[in-house]
């Protein structure tokens, strides 16, 4: 109970509806039959006393305020949160007609969503802070509990470490969470204790702010992306910045969308489409803007020794590059030879590979197309000469062109191409590794320690965001601290210029290998 401002409200109400204190006084006496000083009521309204149950609810009927009212100091207000918070509503965009896609009326849409999501962020961190130092009022509980319910949930950490009582409302249960967790962090500092509270809940995805936000061509003349990245607490400044490692801050490339994309992109902020500008540039604003490397939320790999029979290694590794397989010939009309093959190089193209690339390739026969295939790391450039011609590109416009309008149609004979490359270059690897482990069983070896290695992390920025906020709720603010590396990330942008993207990403976003016993 905050008497002071319980005291400042009866003040008010004594002002507004009775008038002076001995008026007040004399209305206790006359209509109520009690006895009460001026006195009393000054120490009532300068919060030094606090009026009994009998003259509160004398002082409830006389200002038409329930006595919770009174000891809250605050009129209860019925609020329509529901419109101060409209997204709550997924259909809030309704209310505008039907030429919502009409650009003024969409970009209406999208200003008004920001600003929601601005507004959300900072009232709910507000209502946080609030609680840290007092109880609610009434007023702050309801619109806690509406925020908490639209755009909040708990988080397993909370439920696993704080959750005392068996509830089935997840409000109730946030606020036991939040309640036993104020009361275990009472003795330390305000950051650390907002550090604390924030590992207790999720937000919905409406309000986060999405890797691909970063995206220049979202930027561009946008201040509320601006302005909700300046919101952003430090921890998020640096998931975004962490994100750079497997991920390119542009969802949509443009040369991968045809050459009106690339025009485009082009005119409209007067420079050519360069990924390694984009990222770079990417990477300075975050820097630039609060974000630094920190070291606990990169991806990295556990490697673990264990001791493992040669015998079934080299018997995982024959099925790889060795074991026959059966192959299958289309015959037409939905008939099938099938042949027991030798694994070669040839046989497993043909297998997996001939017919999801044969379309690449104009007139050729299968040996054709594996000579091709085995002869060059890259497609060949007269194979996307050939391609251009038969999807009737214009190659007399300049090559950035007629290749983006080409991507189009080949981008998923590339992708074939590569799985190929990397299939071959695992069972060449996979071949010497029997060679190695031929020779120690043939010195009567039995047992080698095979390296087991597990990614911890993923290349998804949605997943990304996601591991990187259960890693931090696994640490306190100061290891936090201790993990943002001022010295490396003041290096990275001075060095941003005369690097590649992936120099930079070798350098100061590596991926460490952890050993684990």
């Amino acid at each position: 109970m905050d008497k002071k401002k319980m005291g400042n409200f009866i003040r008010k109400l004594r002002k507004e509806i009775v008038g002076s204190q001995d008026e007040l006084a004399n209305l206790f006496l006359e209509e109520y039959e009690t006895y009460i000083t001026p006195k009393a009521i000054s120490d009532w309204e300068k919060g030094v006393s606090i009026p009994s149950i009998d003259n509160l609810e004398i002082l409830s009927k006389i200002f038409s305020k329930s006595m919770d009212e009174i000891l809250e100091g605050e009129e209860f207000v019925i609020i329509d949160y529901k419109k101060i918070y409209f997204i709550v509503d997924n259909d809030w965009h309704k209310e505008y007609d039907s030429d919502t896609l009409e650009e003024g009326r969409f970009n209406t849409l999208y200003a008004n969503r920001q600003r929601q999501i601005i507004k959300i962020n900072r009232r709910f961190k507000e209502l946080l802070l609030i609680k840290l130092n007092k109880e609610f009022s009434h007023n702050e509980e309801e619109e806690f509990r509406f925020l908490f319910n639209g755009f909040y949930s708990n988080s397993d950490y909370g439920i696993q470490e704080y959750l005392t009582m068996d509830l089935n409302d997840e409000y109730l249960k946030f606020k036991n969470i939040l309640k036993n967790c104020i009361f275990e962090i009472r003795n330390i500092n305000l950051e650390e204790k907002y550090w604390e509270l924030q590992k207790l809940y999720y937000k919905s995805n409406d309000l986060h702010y999405n890797f691909y936000d970063l995206d220049e061509r979202k930027f561009k003349d946008n201040h509320y992306l601006l302005d909700r990245f300046i919101d952003l607490e430090l921890w998020e400044k640096d998931l975004l910045l962490a994100t750079i490692q497997n991920c390119d801050p542009v969802l949509i490339k443009p040369d991968r969308w045809g050459s009106n994309s690339l025009k485009d992109y082009e005119a409209e902020f007067g420079k050519e489409f360069n990924l390694e500008q984009v990222t770079k540039d990417t990477i300075r604003f975050l820097i630039q803007n609060g974000a630094m490397l920190n070291t606990y939320f990169m991806s990295f790999y556990h490697q673990t020794k264990i001791e493992r029979r040669i015998i079934d290694r080299l018997e995982e590794l024959y099925d790889l590059c060795f074991k026959p397989f059966i192959l299958s010939i289309f015959k037409g009309e939905g008939k099938c030879d099938y042949y027991k093959v030798e694994n070669s190089k040839k046989n497993r193209f043909i297998k997996n590979y001939y017919y999801p690339l044969k379309d690449l390739f104009i007139n050729k026969s299968v040996d054709e197309i594996y000579d091709i295939l085995i002869q060059n790391d890259t497609i060949p450039e007269y194979i996307y000469l050939e391609q251009a011609k038969k999807y009737n590109i214009d190659t007399a416009q300049e090559e950035k062109y007629w290749k983006a309008d080409l991507n189009i149609h080949i981008s998923y004979f590339v992708k074939q191409w590569e799985k190929f490359k990397e299939q071959e270059r695992k069972i060449e690897e996979g071949i010497e590794e029997i060679k190695i482990l031929g020779e120690k069983l043939n010195q009567g070896e039995k047992f080698y320690y095979d390296i087991q290695t597990e990614y911890i992390g993923d290349t998804d920025p949605y997943k990304i965001r996601d591991k990187i906020i259960d890693w931090k709720n696994q640490i306190d603010y100061e290891e936090f601290l201790f993990n943002r590396n001022e010295e490396s990330t003041r290096e990275l942008l001075d060095n941003l210029d005369r690097l590649s993207v992936t120099e930079i990403r070798r350098k100061y976003f590596k991926i460490e290998v952890i050993e684990v016993e």
